[in-house]
């Protein structure tokens, strides 16, 4: 018998990574997380923190070539510890990787950018696990 299905708000759905997609990797400012009492990246709403990463790269006047690539990504999807998953047209997914080099990519109001790295889906292999006693 199959175990019954999740319902509600707490089902998660699973997020396939294509090929091309760019990982934008968050975490808090101090300030905003001891004002929350351990609030982490998990409690946003990955659509939120999305929205936030958009409106302050959007702004970017002295970039408009910037300005354009994010109108142009989407979310993918919103990893547990702060992960963006933006996917998009190749030229901009670029661009946003060399606005991070350059200094000029916004982070979220609230977060800081860690990293941003493209991902590179590869097959994936199963390796058997045994237990040794």
């Amino acid at each position: 018998m199959p175990p019954p299905a999740a319902a509600g708000p707490a089902r998660r759905r699973a997020v396939q990574l294509a090929p091309g997609s760019l990982a934008v990797v968050l975490r808090r400012r101090e300030r905003e997380r001891d004002e929350e009492a351990g609030g982490g990246c998990d409690e946003a709403s990955g659509a939120a923190v999305f929205q936030a990463f958009r409106r302050a790269n959007a702004a970017c006047h002295w970039d408009a070539g910037l300005a354009g690539a994010v109108g142009r990504v989407r979310l993918q999807g919103w990893l547990r510890g702060g992960v963006l998953l933006l996917q998009g047209p190749a030229a901009p997914l670029q661009l946003l990787r060399h606005a991070w080099l350059r200094r000029v990519l916004r982070p979220p109001e609230g977060f800081l950018i860690r990293a941003v790295a493209p991902i590179q889906v590869t097959g994936l292999k199963i390796v058997d696990v045994s237990i040794c006693l």
